[in-house]
């Protein structure tokens, strides 16, 4: 992931801008529209909303296993799932 996060880093600040790491993200294959790489960056981010390494971790990680969550409960071709309040509270609030 240090790798990752130095190719993206394009100006070498030793933080990502949010452009940064939606390239970065879609490197890895991960498609995010502009809401939530807006969302990821105002809570990964500091107030600038510039990523550091450690935050950019935490931040891969959570996506990672929020959408392998998804994928996991989703049925056929779909994506959308249906989950009762006490399912979605059992599958988020360990993360």
């Amino acid at each position: 992931m240090k790798g990752v996060f130095k190719l993206y880093d394009k100006d070498k600040s030793g933080c990502m801008s949010m452009l940064e790491l939606r390239q970065a993200l879609n490197s890895a294959g991960y498609r995010v529209n502009y809401g939530i790489l807006s969302l990821l960056a105002r809570r990964y981010g500091n107030k600038k909303g510039k990523i550091s390494y450690k935050d950019f971790l935490l931040c891969a990680i959570r996506l990672k296993v929020m959408i392998d969550m998804f994928q996991k409960n989703v049925s056929g071709d779909s994506d959308t799932l249906t989950f009762t309040m006490n399912q979605w509270l059992e599958k988020t609030l360990y993360i």
